[in-house]
């Protein structure tokens, strides 16, 4: 049963994130026309690079973005990661050309937790048809330390995550109901996820996506024989590739070609999540950064020079509550438990990392480690040479690692 709230209380819920933003995000609201958002030493300015050379390559030099001209003049570039980062810079571009990129910039960085907020908001009302866990679920989503702490840093295609909780709202729509306008806005909002930033598309659409269908499969097993409901899966695939190919093929076709590759291996260690990560808070958030012993036991559980993206930090409350609405709601919360657990374990990476160190075993006289799920997106077998555990790498000592069945004697 998908569960629909009045408009007055949309209206409310709304205006509300926008107060929380202005506040939370202080004093960004009040500093539009003169700097953009985020600290000195973060990837702002990059972005907003980014919005004005996709008006200047558009409609100056008529040309595509992935096209950078003016770096390593007088031989240029090719960046076909950009336009896998469409959404942002193509939603700014009228604001670009209004108001200048700054502007621009600050507007969809406020712009973005509103949105993430609402759109959660949406989704949480459609499941439980109640205002205020709905209201909470929504600023959970939105001020998660993760897009908070990204934002910080500038990061405007990680802070475009709204769109994902509206596709998954039209995705159960679809399936309650299997009508074309739910189907026509599941595949608009299935684009858009993926248009944000390749990182949303990998780490959140396909994995709930493919949990999904795996849970129809098993608890609806009926309904997987409705001719109409599989014409509307249909439509919204063609809806989203057809929106997502023109920016996706340039920056895959090199890489299926065997040509170039944009992503280093080694991330697969370097951007893995360390387990106690999820429950033990960032260093330099508020209360750590302010109390000292608070601060020397965070170190302690998750040492090491971890920066913003090794962040998984959920929050005790938001746990706290999740626990309790799972403990309410047995019989219909059992798809998202599954989708929790399941994208944590992901999101740990191939290899389990325990207090900042890996978490090793032994096989009569070899060493190894323990390996995870996603192990399978990496190649068998490799060697993590030694050299320290600087920066985001994160390298175990040296050992040769097996990712399938126990080591070789």
């Amino acid at each position: 049963m998908v569960c629909r709230p009045k408009v007055s209380h949309l209206w409310l819920a709304l205006l509300a994130y926008c107060l929380l933003t202005i506040v939370l995000t202080y004093p960004v609201a009040f500093t539009v026309l003169s700097a953009p958002a985020g600290n000195e030493s973060g990837d702002r300015f990059e972005y907003v690079w980014a919005l004005w050379w996709t008006k200047e390559a558009l409609l100056d030099l008529h040309t595509s973005p992935a096209n950078l001209t003016l770096l390593h003049y007088p031989y240029g570039a090719h960046h076909p990661l950009l336009l896998s980062d469409a959404f942002f810079i193509v939603a700014c571009l009228p604001l670009v050309l209004l108001s200048g990129p700054v502007v621009a910039y600050n507007l969809y960085f406020l712009g973005s937790y509103v949105l993430a907020g609402f759109a959660t908001y949406l989704l949480c009302y459609s499941v439980t048809g109640r205002r205020w866990p709905s209201f909470v679920g929504g600023v959970v989503f939105a001020f998660l330390p993760f897009r908070y702490l990204h934002g910080a840093e500038g990061h405007l295609n990680l802070l475009s995550t709204f769109w994902v909780p509206l596709y998954v709202l039209f995705l159960f729509r679809l399936f309650a109901k299997a009508r074309l306008r739910d189907a026509v806005l599941c595949g608009v909002f299935l684009a858009l996820s993926c248009l944000s930033t390749p990182l949303v598309a990998a780490h959140a659409v396909i994995p709930v996506t493919v949990l999904f269908f795996i849970y129809q499969c098993v608890s609806r097993r009926r309904r997987l024989f409705d001719l109409r409901l599989w014409k509307g899966v249909g439509l919204v695939m063609v809806i989203a590739l057809a929106a997502m190919v023109p920016f996706y093929y340039p920056m895959l076709s090199p890489m299926i070609r065997g040509q170039s590759s944009y992503i280093a291996r080694e991330s697969a260690l370097g951007y893995s999540a360390d387990l106690l990560s999820f429950v033990v808070p960032f260093r330099y958030q508020l209360l750590p950064s302010t109390i000292r012993p608070l601060q020397d036991l965070v170190m302690r559980l998750v040492p090491g020079p971890l920066e913003i993206e090794d962040v998984a930090y959920l929050g005790m409350i938001p746990l706290l509550l999740a626990c309790i609405g799972v403990w309410k709601l047995r019989s219909r919360a059992g798809f998202w438990v599954v989708v929790t657990l399941v994208t944590a374990v992901l999101a740990l990476g191939p290899l389990l990392w325990v207090g900042g160190q890996l978490l090793e075993y032994s096989y009569k006289e070899t060493r190894s480690y323990v390996v995870l799920p996603g192990a399978v997106l990496v190649k068998s077998d490799f060697s993590c040479k030694s050299g320290g555990a600087s920066g985001l790498m994160r390298q175990p000592p040296q050992a040769q690692v097996w990712l399938v069945g126990p080591p070789p004697v």
